[in-house]
């Protein structure tokens, strides 16, 4: 019996020294970077959203000697270490998964909205008074959502998706609506819908509460400014003056009390505007349901171009080519009554619009009856329109003249 226990005895001897002897061979020659974030001696997975790849919290750790046997090694953020007390920091790191990704696995943004009353903020404001709406049911659902058109509005989206990144530090999902040119950009989050709330946005229908602008935006005139620009950017228009050979400004909503406020602010920062006519009333295509309409317009040269030169609304910058092509056709009544006989042939509604196929058919109409369209006719076309030609001045105002030197650093 003792025979058989000395026996034992030396084969554990034996066992132990090969394994110091393998522990000695295989350990790295210098120390392991820890990232001690959780007080773990371990490398969180990789956080970066654009990864595919499936993350199942089972944990498939890499062992840093048998991969790196002969040389430093170095740490990489997708490969967890093997480390001693595994069952310990595993417990710990479901919870630190369960806290940074959630019981469905996905990352938990950090939203941090903006309480600060800040042009950006109020410019916002205005874009949702104007395109956007948001969804209120406490403790259920969470929405900001605005609509646009991504077709002919593309570059506005894109400027308004930076815009929501910015006040809201989380990136809005977008819809593509199948039936229609529509887009919606969206976010579900309860802060930011809870934080547009306390700083005067009504959630729901925008129409039947009769929205107006916040208090708040109309203490600064430059938070005056950034809500026009978005008002004006969502539901505003430029519009061709035939008889005048010119355009105008208009605003247009279902809400009397955003129309009104709209005018009331224009006239606060110095800019006229005419008086609200009655309203038209407009049947929806899909519903069959009919709603009213109201607006408001800016005809005066002079007002046109103060207003230009001081919202600088991104429709304007967006459009400005376009809009100096359909001036160009002015010149010449005959060639203009030929192009706009072919336009509204393909676009039947009769409407400017301001897609990539509309601007190269509207090019090649010109160009066909005899207009050399370049930056500078553009540019020619719109000054033209801007002129004053009450009492034989025929002279472009102060304000005029920086719409057009910004005109030519925008326009390609």
């Amino acid at each position: 019996m003792r025979e058989y226990i000395e026996q034992g005895k030396e084969k554990e001897k034996k066992s132990d020294k090969k394994s110091e002897k393998f522990e000695k061979e295989f350990q790295p020659k210098t120390k392991l970077r820890k990232n001690d974030e959780l007080g773990n001696d371990f490398v969180p997975i990789d956080e970066n959203p654009n990864n595919t790849d499936k993350f199942d919290n089972e944990f498939e750790p890499f062992d840093d000697a048998e991969l790196y046997p002969k040389s430093g090694f170095s740490s990489h953020k997708d490969k967890y270490r093997r480390i001693k007390d595994e069952k310990h920091i595993k417990e710990r790191d479901k919870n630190y998964l369960k806290e940074k990704y959630g019981n469905k696995g996905k990352p938990i943004e950090t939203i941090k909205f903006t309480s600060e009353e800040n042009p950006k903020l109020a410019e916002m404001i205005g874009i949702i008074l104007g395109d956007g709406n948001t969804h209120y049911e406490k403790g259920k659902k969470y929405r900001l959502r605005i609509s646009s058109n991504r077709v002919e509005e593309k570059k506005y989206r894109n400027y308004t998706k930076e815009l929501m990144e910015e006040l809201f530090n989380i990136s809005p999902k977008s819809y593509d609506k199948s039936d229609r040119k529509g887009t919606d950009l969206t976010i579900y989050n309860k802060s930011v819908v809870e934080g547009l709330i306390e700083k005067g946005i009504i959630p729901g229908d925008k129409v039947k509460n009769q929205v107006k602008v916040p208090n708040w935006v109309k203490k600064t005139e430059r938070n005056k400014i950034g809500c026009l620009r978005g008002l004006f950017d969502t539901d505003g228009s430029v519009y061709l003056r035939n008889t005048q050979k010119s355009f105008g400004l208009n605003f247009k909503n279902g809400s009397f009390p955003l129309v009104k406020d709209f005018k009331e602010i224009c006239e606060s920062v110095g800019i006229e505007t005419q008086k609200i006519p009655k309203p038209k009333i407009y049947q929806n295509p899909d519903t069959k349901e009919e709603f009213k309409t109201y607006q408001t317009t800016i005809e005066n040269k002079f007002e046109i171009s103060k207003f230009l030169y001081n919202v600088k609304p991104k429709k304007w910058d967006f459009h400005a080519k376009t809009i100096g092509m359909s001036l160009l056709t002015f010149e010449d009544p005959l060639k203009r009554a030929k192009i706009k006989k072919e336009l509204d042939k393909k676009y039947p509604d009769k409407k400017i619009h301001y897609s990539i196929e509309y601007e190269n058919f509207l090019r090649n109409l010109c160009e066909k009856h005899g207009y050399k369209v370049d930056k500078k006719n553009i540019i020619n076309a719109i000054e033209k329109a801007l002129r004053d030609k009450r009492r034989k001045l025929d002279q472009l105002n102060n304000y005029g003249k920086e719409v057009i030197k910004e005109l030519e650093k925008k326009l390609n």
